[in-house]
């Protein structure tokens, strides 16, 4: 049994895995795709978000001046916003990663029982963790 079991094997499945595993937890994955497949997907992050974080070498690029534009008119969002290099993004983050214990299949059920939950995969097999986190993206599974 994980103590955490991730669904999802993008930015936001391999950060909270890697934080995880960081402090010291087994942590599962789950995802029907392998984690080293190439993402499809785009992602940007506000430029004061990733200061904090020292991650500018992960951008293609950046603009000090960002503008969304609207029927009604413009908003100047006085801040810089940054586009990632998802080849790069996705190599740091497996990096960090990499004592997640992947599982490529899908994600079909779950059960939750007064200890732990069980997800139970396409295949018919059981995983069972403390908690499970979906990271699935804009269609979750669960």
């Amino acid at each position: 049994m994980f103590d955490a079991l991730v669904i999802g094997a993008g930015p936001a499945g391999l950060s909270i895995g890697a934080a995880l595993c960081e402090r010291g937890l087994q942590v599962g994955g789950l995802a029907p795709a392998s984690p080293n497949s190439p993402w499809v997907n785009t992602y940007g992050i506000w430029g004061d978000e990733l200061d904090k974080l020292n991650l500018n070498h992960l951008l293609s690029h950046r603009w000090e001046k960002s503008v969304s534009y609207f029927t009604q008119g413009e908003w100047n969002h006085q801040r810089a916003y940054g586009l990632f290099d998802k080849t790069k993004l996705q190599t740091h983050l497996l990096e960090q990663s990499q004592a997640i214990t992947w599982r490529q299949d899908k994600a079909a059920q779950i059960k939750h029982y007064a200890d732990y939950s069980a997800v139970i995969t396409g295949s018919g097999d059981e995983i069972k963790a403390k908690i499970v986190i979906d990271t699935s993206g804009h269609q979750p599974v669960f």
